[in-house]
């Protein structure tokens, strides 16, 4: 099970907010400590997924059996809220190769748990994108949600800041059950 992807997959009709590599690798901060979590989505059976921590500060998530792994990018946006910006690199499963980023954002909770959040680009988030500077595409297109692309750093740290963690079903929480003696690990493709 590749949680974050199949979250990411079942929200993609909803619209994301996306731009061009507006981070890159050397952004990247250790987000979550490496080990086996718990995870757990709204109408999805709970599950675990392993999470290591690259050389390069990029985040690797894989199937707790070690058979897929997608990569992601974590920078801290608000330490006072604990909160990350997330990214992921479209296409190359993350890295610094040029493309579209997909944005999200994470936010360690009190209780130990950490939340990664997917905005979509609709209603009160997409106004909060807009007035943050991201240009709405795809509007009229029957086929395609829209898409909040965000052309700066700035703007997408600003809307970010902004959102409001409310709506469950677009939260996947991570609870550390064991965390793992090894630092840092080769992401999968490089074994």
């Amino acid at each position: 099970m590749r949680p974050l992807l199949i979250l990411l997959l079942s929200l993609a009709l909803a619209g994301c907010w996306t731009g061009d590599q507006i981070y890159a690798d050397s952004d990247a901060r250790s987000a979550l400590v490496a080990g086996l979590y718990r995870v757990s989505m709204p109408e999805e059976k709970p599950g675990e997924v392993r999470i290591s921590n690259l050389p390069n500060g990029l985040t690797q998530m894989a199937d707790s059996d070690g058979t897929g792994a997608d990569i992601y990018g974590f920078a801290p946006l608000d330490p006072r809220r604990g909160t990350f910006v997330a990214w992921h690199d479209e296409g190359k499963g993350g890295g610094s190769a040029k493309g579209e980023q997909l944005y999200l954002l994470g936010q360690r909770r009190g209780d130990g748990s950490f939340v990664i959040y997917v905005p979509f680009c609709s209603g009160a988030e997409a106004q909060i994108a807009r007035q943050a500077g991201a240009s709405i595409e795809g509007v009229g297109n029957a086929r395609h949600a829209d898409t909040c692309r965000f052309k700066s750093r700035p703007a997408l740290e600003n809307a970010l800041r902004q959102l409001q963690l409310n709506d469950q079903k677009r939260m996947m929480t991570l609870v550390l059950e064991r965390a793992d003696r090894t630092k840092l690990l080769r992401p999968l493709g490089d074994r």
